[in-house]
């Protein structure tokens, strides 16, 4: 986990958090599914490296999506 950031100490060097949406980038389900293509494509070529540190059994799907959290 990270640990919490106090957004009053980013002030001073005008630094700022974003936190980037696949829907920022694709506005049409179109684009979405065209975007998502790609980077299975890139994924199975080996373009991309997809790193899997830990895999659940079904019966503890809620645990996995709070350890994304």
């Amino acid at each position: 986990a990270i640990d919490p950031v106090p957004l009053s100490s980013l002030d001073p060097k005008s630094l700022f958090l974003t936190r980037p949406s696949m829907m920022q980038y694709t506005a049409t389900r179109e684009e979405l599914l065209e975007t998502v293509g790609e980077l299975f494509v890139n994924v199975a070529s080996g373009v991309l490296k997809v790193c899997v540190t830990k895999t659940y059994p079904l019966a503890e799907a809620a645990k996995a999506h709070d350890d994304l959290e």
